[in-house]
């Protein structure tokens, strides 16, 4: 699927799960339900793939920034063609907008919430490990540049493999006000309130701790990029 092809299929990534987005071009030939997962017709696997990645980002807010949202675009591109590597690379390269991660979230938001989703379906993103990394530097990098002011709030990862959801969260967090930072240690952390993330959080032996302000997944964070300003 080329590039053309595929931001054409993700062209309206705005619209809320359950409408129908009929694709101007007949080659592509279909309409997207993209709440249901049945098909009228079948599908190449680069379709179903690309289709499969637009329900995983179907409620991630998209950035006001002209320049991010361009950068947004292409990002979920690199993902529908299943280039993780690319997406990266894409993240890498200076903005030309408003600049730092904050600039990011929706497109760290994005790919998580894909990785996820793929996992799920029992899909590895290829370039999957290179992104989680990117995300993980440039979300540390913005952290360590936040002053320190009052208490923190420990974001957890219920598993290893939530190490970049408590990165994200943590800076979706700090753009809310709230001070937050992960916590990337076996143990909680032995001071401090904390809230663990990911998809197992509530299995987790330390959730009903006294100090555990409660779990969370990553797409209960996600939802609250709305509110950033």
């Amino acid at each position: 699927m080329s590039l053309d092809e595929t931001t054409m299929l993700l062209s309206q990534v705005e619209t809320p799960l359950g409408t129908f987005i009929e694709e101007s071009e007949d080659r592509l030939g279909i309409a997207l339900d993209t709440q249901h997962s049945s098909l009228d017709i079948d599908e190449s696997p680069e379709r179903l793939f690309a289709r499969h990645v637009r329900q995983c980002i179907a409620h991630v807010p998209v950035p006001c920034d002209p320049d991010e949202h361009d950068r947004y675009l292409h990002v979920i591109a690199d993902l529908a063609r299943g280039d993780g590597n690319a997406a990266a690379a894409r993240l890498e390269r200076p903005q030309d907008g408003f600049g730092g991660a904050y600039a990011l979230i929706s497109c760290y938001a994005a790919a998580l919430q894909v990785i996820d989703g793929l996992h799920a379906a029992s899909i590895e993103l290829p370039g999957r490990d290179a992104l989680l990394r990117c995300i993980r530097h440039q979300a540390r990098v913005e952290l360590s540049r936040l002053p320190a002011y009052g208490t923190v709030e420990w974001i957890v990862p219920a598993t290893p493999a939530d190490r970049t959801a408590a990165h994200v969260a943590s800076l979706i967090f700090a753009r809310l006000g709230i001070m937050s930072r992960p916590w990337l240690w076996t143990m909680v952390p032995d001071h401090g309130r904390f809230t663990i993330i990911g998809a197992t959080a509530r299995k987790h032996q330390e959730s009903d701790h006294h100090r555990c302000e409660g779990c969370m997944t990553f797409t209960d964070v996600a939802d609250r990029i709305a509110h950033l300003s």
